[in-house]
């Protein structure tokens, strides 16, 4: 049920569906290995959604910069904007 939405969020942040499917991928994947279903306070919906947006942040920073602290502005990633075509069709 999660998993959609998940590529789709981790998408609007990476602008490819391959990259966010491998991220989600890698989410679900860590939330398995690790056991953290048995320490989340949370809702597993929202854990999730938190973790693939770290997981696309991370991501961003290694290609555009190693510092950890830099700001999403900083990241110069307009040319990474997909169309509204291109949007529409992932989402289909």
């Amino acid at each position: 049920a999660y998993y959609r939405p998940l590529c789709s969020h981790a998408a609007r942040y990476v602008y490819s569906r391959e990259l966010a499917e491998d991220m989600v991928a890698e989410v679900f994947e860590k939330f398995w290995k690790k056991q953290l279903y048995t320490v989340i306070s949370i809702s597993f919906q929202a854990y999730l959604f938190t973790a693939v947006r770290h997981q696309a942040l991370q991501y961003l920073r290694s290609v555009f910069g190693r510092k950890k602290n830099i700001a999403l502005e900083d990241l110069h990633i307009e040319s990474l904007w997909p169309t509204p075509h291109q949007l529409l069709q992932y989402d289909e």
